[in-house]
């Protein structure tokens, strides 16, 4: 099961119930847009990630990933608005179990 932390509306963590999966906190995204991904611990799947907000010209801000076991957990701060159809590419990657913007 997957927990999902928010303070004033910012998703801060994901932890897994009965898979001890990764702990990941940046804190506060402050004027930057946060996308939070849970995905399984793969080769390539940062570079999926980073080539589909490239190809649409977004700047990453921050990035942070931890992976435990087969699971990882990648929060990425972007300095713009994050589009649908970026939400849309990154929930299609093979591997992605869960994707969420916060705009």
């Amino acid at each position: 099961i997957l927990i999902c932390k928010t303070v004033n509306g910012f998703t801060l963590l994901f932890s897994f119930e009965n898979h001890k999966g990764p702990d990941c906190d940046m804190g506060m995204p402050g004027d930057n847009k946060r996308i939070v991904l849970l995905h399984y611990n793969k080769p390539n799947m940062l570079g999926q990630f980073t080539k589909i907000l490239a190809d649409d010209n977004m700047n990453i801000a921050d990035l942070s990933n931890k992976s435990k076991g087969a699971y990882a957990y990648t929060m990425i701060d972007i300095d713009s608005d994050i589009p649908a159809n970026v939400e849309r590419d990154l929930r299609n990657i093979k591997g992605v179990l869960r994707v969420r913007v916060l705009n």
